[in-house]
């Protein structure tokens, strides 16, 4: 089948292709990703979009040409320059605003679940900020991200940033995501409505929070890390990058199993204890000496591989909680370095800051490898 022979494209394109075309702008969207950008938002009559990377406005014209009356766009670049070419193609439409700024910076200002879709086209708000992109995704909204097939005008090493960022999305318990090696490469997410989220009560919901920052922070402190650097390590005797993440995903499976041999008892709140997790686990001030379950043993061969298996951990144990239901305190069970019993909601907020303490190292590996001098061990 012939796809672009059914797909009528908007009647600016011709001018701004023309326009980026001089400007020699190599970063447009493809018109198979312009006419699903055009469905997408054709069904949301009376909807509120983003765009987060105007270019010269290709995507944005495809975007304007499926929209209603009732509808309205802001699109935003950092680029001026470049973004002068859809104000001047497309700003006559009432329908959209042009903003020149940080993606970033525009995102912090916006409200949570304000959009019926978010075209993330542009480093931030896609591999820079993601968590603030998704956040203003209204529940039954789109988020939409192309070029994760290989492109030519990637640079050097963006290849491995891309498979982590289908990662962090596929392991998003708020969204349906669907990969499609079509076009450019693209992800297509849907927030979603669970039944489970709706009914839990607040404290569970700042948990699944948690879970979801300790996951980013990891995100963010091993991208762009290569599998050279992967090895790297402070000290002989310390971990290197891709050990700390073996040790994450040995960790979670190990206390999911703990959690899967809770037994029922009488629910006792200690908020002390739950702040003193909290204060110490991320904190690597605070010394623990890993039991021998979690200690890395080469399970993994590389980053990716061993990120994809801390995701999948991950992905357990939000599905661990979604099937529970009443107060996770009630269920007790043990830990290897904690003295008598511990209940579920523990264990979680355990897993949940666990990965918060590691970034933090890798952090402190990747600075020291930065600078001229000191004790280092490849």
């Amino acid at each position: 089948m012939d796809d672009l022979k059914y797909v009528r494209a908007p009647r600016q394109l011709l001018e701004i292709k023309a326009r980026t075309t001089a400007l020699q702008f190599s970063m447009a969207s493809e018109p198979l990703i312009g006419a699903m950008l055009r469905t997408l938002v054709a069904s949301k009559p009376g909807g509120r979009f983003l765009e987060l990377g105007t270019g010269t406005g290709i995507a944005t014209a495809w975007l304007l040409e499926g929209m209603d009356e009732r509808s309205t766009l802001i699109s935003v670049d950092n680029d001026g320059a470049v973004q002068a070419v859809a104000r001047d193609s497309l700003g006559a439409d009432n329908r959209l605003t042009l903003v020149t700024a940080g993606g970033l910076d525009f995102l912090r200002g916006e409200r949570v679940e304000s959009f019926d879709l978010v075209f993330g086209d542009a480093m931030p708000g896609k591999y820079e900020g993601l968590d603030h992109a998704l956040a203003v995704v209204k529940v039954g909204g789109f988020y939409v991200i192309d070029d994760m097939l290989p492109q030519p005008n990637w640079p050097e090493g963006h290849a491995d940033k891309v498979p982590i960022l289908i990662e962090q999305l596929a392991a998003n318990p708020s969204f349906e995501v669907l990969p499609l090696v079509w076009a450019s490469g693209v992800v297509v997410a849907v927030r979603k409505q669970s039944e489970a989220l709706c009914n839990i009560d607040a404290e569970t919901q700042q948990l699944l929070a948690r879970l979801d920052d300790g996951l980013n922070a990891l995100a963010i402190a091993v991208d762009g890390v290569g599998q050279d650097e992967a090895q790297w390590k402070l000290k002989t005797d310390d971990w290197s990058i891709l050990e700390c993440l073996e040790h994450l995903a040995l960790s979670e499976e190990y206390l999911l199993s703990r959690l899967d041999n809770a037994s029922v008892a009488v629910v006792t709140i200690d908020p002390a204890r739950a702040a003193r997790i909290l204060a110490r686990g991320a904190d690597r001030r605070h010394r623990f000496e890993s039991p021998e379950v979690g200690r890395p043993g080469g399970r993994f061969t590389n980053l990716k591989e061993a990120f994809t298996g801390f995701c999948e951990m991950r992905k357990r144990t939000l599905g661990w909680i979604d099937e529970r239901e009443g107060d996770l305190r009630s269920l007790i069970t043990d830990h290897p370095i904690v003295q008598g019993p511990v209940n579920a909601y523990e264990i979680l907020l355990m897993i949940a800051v666990h990965p918060m303490r590691h970034a933090e190292q890798i952090r402190s590996i990747r600075t020291a490898f930065a600078m001229p001098s000191g004790d280092l061990s490849p």
